[in-house]
């Protein structure tokens, strides 16, 4: 049986311990995200796929939001595409604008930009972060 291998662009962080099934592999720590799906910071901070995630949906999270994207603009700058529910009130555009100051890296502006659907990939996947920057 051939092994085949993919290269899937996701960035992971290793671990010094060794693999639980008792075989000589290597083990990962975390999974960070995907290759190209982070924001860099002015700092040059990089901002994974994964603390975006983490920021939006569970930090923020509101059930009055049904998909989001995080879009970075500029080096110090996002804009956040969101699409919510008809239940969705400005108290519930407050308290989100409110979270995400918080807990957004403090070098980063925003500005929440409503749509009515978040652009997909070509193949049809929403991906909550974008870049628009080349590094």
């Amino acid at each position: 049986m051939p092994l085949i291998r993919y290269d899937m662009g996701d960035i992971v962080i290793k671990s010094d311990k060794s693999c639980p099934c008792n075989r000589d592999f290597q083990a990962i720590e975390s999974i960070e995200g995907r290759d190209g799906d982070i924001i860099i910071t002015p700092s040059g901070r990089q901002l994974g796929v994964t603390l975006i995630i983490q920021l939006l949906y569970v930090i923020c999270g509101t059930k009055e939001i049904i998909e989001s994207q995080v879009i970075q603009d500029a080096i110090d700058h996002v804009t956040i595409e969101y699409v919510p529910t008809s239940d969705f009130t400005a108290e519930d555009l407050q308290n989100f604008k409110s979270l995400i100051r918080k807990y957004l890296h403090s070098e980063l502006k925003f500005d929440m930009k409503k749509v009515i659907a978040v652009k997909r990939t070509l193949s049809g996947k929403l991906k909550p972060l974008v870049s628009l920057m080349n590094y």
